[in-house]
């Protein structure tokens, strides 16, 4: 056998190897075993990748994995069925049957009872207990907080200390994941890695060692340090996993030579260095620049003109000279202000006055300079803001004062203005209110659950539930045009002339409401409407211009968008209108809204829009009605952040149940 580019784990004496097909080398007995009743369930599939977790090896091939019990290999049992306590598992990826299991995986890492997956495919996902069961995938969604920023993710190392989870990747870096907040953080190598590239990890001696392009970095005390050529490690072609320990010796594997160091050396060696300051610039507001010298006293004095200070600082040792970082504390406060590896410190808007700054290094093995350099700047203020100047702003103040009292009353007479129309609004609301079930109805073999959010000036939305035992049901949801009291008394006719008319199908109601609407005449007003009608396995829907009633089938698994198009109640008396009918079996859901639920702005005044309502009702259409609504209760939170709805958002959500 070519053992060079096989996958291999070790395990009690055992290694395993994996390439084509399943290979296992007993150690203490200098033998080389091939299993045919393991190979038998790889189907010829190339395994690209080995992970042993707990009690289980897992086998990644490009569609899926295998789970095989290890007593099944370690008690020499290689070609007979393991016990039916530990079968073998095959979890194969299937776009329609089992889309949620991963395409096999990059490195997989177990957290009590939750596996953290990686691969190209989905980035990271998680599961609970198996693979079948996927909680949450982390795939970038242009979040670099809550999502993974990468595609080719590569290790995982879980360090229970911190509770974070670190994942390496191929040109993004470093990633920690904070297991509790579920937040990443990105480590670059303008943070101090020797490269973006990270292959392999290392936990020893309360030290992450990283494998990062030709050398290794490694974490310590929450600096990030490293060894590369100038501490003696050779280039090298390094392994997928290159990191192993022995004693307290640590090795590096590559293609060309296997290379170790002894991590107390790391503790000994001592790398001292100082910095000094090699000059001042200042530059102002025409971009001219300008050496800055210090007076006897040893303070640097600028004027207001001066716009940016550049301080050129420089190491006195050559080692890991440009990987040095620096930090600057301004005026003796806590913050400290990283430059990275930048040696010119570029400052803005210098405070008037007098400024106190330190500035200090530390290198790439993690030593802080020998010594901190403080400079005192003194920026002088302009003109307008000496004490003559301050004079003449407290005679301003003055006048300014008597002309706020005079602003004051006119404001006064504003807010109770404002009051007397608060009131109004307040009417409007509670007509609103008034006019909704006080309780939903009971029905048999149904689920509803409803939400009606009110604007900031009440829109008329409005739903209502129409039921007789073994006789009929209907479900009602509108929105009427304009706002106050005016859209009020539409639905209250609206409402009115619902429990007036005989109850037929939804075509009917809407043809005898927009007479009556009709007639009443609102002028330009309107209400538009829609009306369900819920049969034993069927449903019949009729609308007057509201926004697409969804429906989910559990049978296909499928949502259909509903937009029946008819002209809203109340503009030509002779319309007719038409409507659809679906079946609606054990399972499927119905929901209505109103416009002010997709038309939904947040801070940047974007609209939520109807397709992120679909794919919520899509994503929860399973679960019960109360969850759907509450799914889209927290779609329409998220999404606004604060900003108040302008319009009503009414959610109506009615589910077949079992």
């Amino acid at each position: 056998y070519n053992f060079s580019n096989k996958n291999f784990e070790i395990n009690n004496g055992f290694v395993y190897m994996a390439k084509g097909e399943l290979l296992i080398f007993d150690i203490e007995n200098k033998k080389l075993i091939t299993s045919d009743y393991l190979n038998q369930y790889l189907k010829g599939q190339v395994v690209n990748n080995l992970k042993i977790i707990d009690d289980f090896l897992y086998a990644s091939f490009d569609n899926g994995l295998i789970s095989i019990p290890l007593e099944f290999i370690e008690n020499k049992k290689y070609n007979a069925a393991p016990s039916s306590e530990n079968q073998i598992i095959v979890y194969e990826y299937n776009e329609l049957l089992n889309k949620n299991i991963p395409r096999g995986f990059s490195d997989i890492e177990k957290i009590g009872n939750l596996f953290y997956v990686t691969n190209e495919q989905s980035s990271l996902s998680v599961y609970k207990n198996n693979f079948n069961s996927l909680i949450r995938n982390y795939n970038f969604n242009g979040n670099s907080v809550s999502s993974l920023a990468s595609s080719s993710p590569t290790k995982l190392m879980y360090l229970e200390k911190e509770k974070e989870l670190y994942i390496g990747s191929i040109g993004s870096g470093l990633f920690k994941f904070n297991v509790e907040d579920k937040t990443f953080i990105n480590i670059k190598s303008d943070q101090g890695l020797l490269s973006n590239n990270v292959y392999d990890f290392l936990n020893s001696n309360d030290k992450l060692y990283i494998q990062s392009g030709s050398g290794i970095n490694y974490i310590e005390d929450n600096l990030i340090k490293n060894i590369n050529f100038e501490d003696g490690l050779s280039s090298d072609i390094f392994h997928k996993e290159s990191l192993h320990l022995n004693r307290d010796n640590i090795f590096i594997s590559g293609n060309s030579s296997l290379q170790s160091f002894n991590h107390k050396d790391l503790e000994n060696k001592q790398n001292r260095f100082s910095i000094s300051v090699f000059n001042l610039i200042g530059i102002d507001e025409n971009n001219k620049k300008s050496i800055i010298s210090k007076d006897e006293d040893g303070v640097y004095s600028i004027d207001y003109k001066i716009k940016t200070l550049l301080v050129d600082l420089f190491p006195d040792k050559t080692y890991k000279s440009d990987q040095v970082q620096y930090f600057l504390k301004r005026n003796n406060s806590d913050e400290i202000i990283s430059n990275g590896y930048n040696n010119k410190l570029q400052l803005n808007a210098l405070p008037y006055y007098t400024s106190n700054l330190d500035f200090y290094a530390i290198n790439g093995s993690g030593e802080k300079s020998n010594n901190i350099v403080s400079l005192s700047v003194y920026n002088a203020p302009p003109w307008w803001l000496r004490i003559e100047s301050i004079v003449g702003y407290i005679i301003l103040l003055i006048i300014s004062i008597t002309l706020f009292v005079r602003y004051k009353d006119k404001k006064t007479k504003e807010k109770m203005e404002g009051e007397r129309k608060a009131k109004e609004l307040e009417e409007a609301k509670e007509l609103q209110n008034s006019l909704l079930p006080k309780v939903l109805p009971n029905v048999n073999g149904f689920q509803i659950s409803t939400y009606l959010k009110p604007a900031t000036e009440i829109g008329g939305d409005y739903y209502d539930f129409f039921y007789k035992k073994d006789n009929y049901f209907y479900a009602i949801c509108g929105d009427a045009t304009g706002h106050g009291v005016v859209s009020g008394i539409m639905v209250s006719v609206t409402k009115a002339g619902l429990n007036g008319i005989p109850m037929g199908d939804p075509s009917t109601i809407l043809g005898q409401l927009n007479k009556i609407v009709k007639r009443v005449n609102f002028g330009r007003l309107r209400m538009s409407l829609s009306v369900a009608k819920f049969n034993k396995n069927s449903v019949e829907l009729s609308s007057a211009a509201m926004p697409p009633t969804y429906h989910f089938s559990s049978k296909t698994k499928k949502m259909e968008e509903i937009l029946v198009p008819n002209l809203p109640l109340g503009g030509i008396e002779t319309e007719k209108f038409d409507g659809v009918k679906k079946e609606f079996d054990q399972g499927d859901v119905m929901v209505m809204i109103s416009d002010g639920l997709p038309e939904l702005p947040n801070p940047t005044d974007e609209m939520l829009d109807y397709e992120k309502v679909y794919s919520c009702i899509k994503d929860n259409a399973e679960k019960s009605a109360n969850e759907i609504k509450d799914a889209l209760v927290y779609l329409s939170d998220d999404w606004a952040k604060g900003v108040m709805n302008p319009d009503d958002i009414t959610i109506v959500v009615i589910k077949k149940a079992a």
